[in-house]
């Protein structure tokens, strides 16, 4: 018979668990930031109706941008832009620490950042 001890032993070790994950996974996260030329730290994507988008993304995980066209970099990694939604295989492009691009020829679907 399944007593409630059990189910609440149960919970308790789930929330324990997921608890740790969740900060194992945190602490991997390496800082995207400061800048190289300091001040505040993000991303900006623009899409093809002229819509200007500002993230404050983390490395290592990948971000969709739906039909990017430029951008800038204002954080302390490479970006790399990737023509699928889930940055999957060979990056299109990438944009460097402090820099910017615009392509009308050549639209892009999600972005990451370089880990280290």
């Amino acid at each position: 018979m399944f007593s409630w001890r059990v189910a609440l032993r149960l919970a308790v070790a789930f929330t324990l668990a997921v608890g740790v994950t969740g900060m194992a996974k945190a602490e991997a996260k390496a800082p995207v930031c400061p800048p190289p030329d300091g001040g505040a730290c993000y991303f900006t994507w623009i899409d093809t109706d002229g819509t200007s988008h500002t993230d404050n993304p983390t490395a290592g995980y990948c971000y969709q941008s739906p039909q990017t066209i430029a951008g800038a970099n204002h954080t302390g990694r490479r970006v790399y832009l990737y023509g699928d939604r889930d940055c999957v295989g060979n990056s299109v492009k990438y944009v460097d620490p402090g820099l910017s691009w615009r392509d009308g020829s050549t639209v892009l679907w999600s972005y990451s950042l370089a880990s280290s």
